[in-house]
């Protein structure tokens, strides 16, 4: 029963294979990127054949929950074996030691009375899981799986 429960859990979070998640990010020398791009751009800048994914983690505050907690997730992610990439969208800070969008991109991409939401994409923007909750490696290893 508790199977059948975390499985709808599940894919009530998931989006339609047809959504796809157009905005700008940069890094920490401020190259700018694009989440539609992101393979090619990967591929050209470190000269190999990549299949990156980007988590997304959204926020109002830097104080909120869950967003304290997706960092403290990050420790346990291998990113490197997942070819993720970790952006920070933050409408209160922007971080600029990492990948990030800017403030108004934050603000956009919360719905109205949400504080915290993380998005997992493909290398061409195609969204493959949406939260508002932190994220696990476990999650994202069920995601990437399908």
């Amino acid at each position: 029963m508790k199977t059948i429960f975390l499985i709808i859990l599940f894919s009530s979070f998931c989006y339609s294979q047809s959504e796809f998640l157009d905005i700008k990010f940069y890094d920490s020398s401020q190259q700018e990127f694009h989440t539609l791009d992101l393979k090619t751009e990967i591929d050209i800048l470190y000269k190999f054949d990549s299949k990156p994914y980007l988590l997304l983690y959204i926020t109002r505050s830097q104080n909120n929950p869950e967003f304290k907690q997706q960092l403290k997730h990050f420790i346990d992610i291998n990113a490197e074996q997942l070819q993720l990439l970790f952006v920070e969208s933050n409408a209160e800070n922007i971080n600029e030691n990492m990948y990030h969008t800017d403030k108004n991109s934050a603000l956009s991409l919360l719905e109205k009375g949400k504080d915290f939401k993380v998005m997992l994409l493909d290398g061409k923007g195609k969204i493959l899981f949406v939260s508002t909750k932190a994220i696990t490696e476990k999650e994202i290893k069920q995601v990437l799986r399908k």
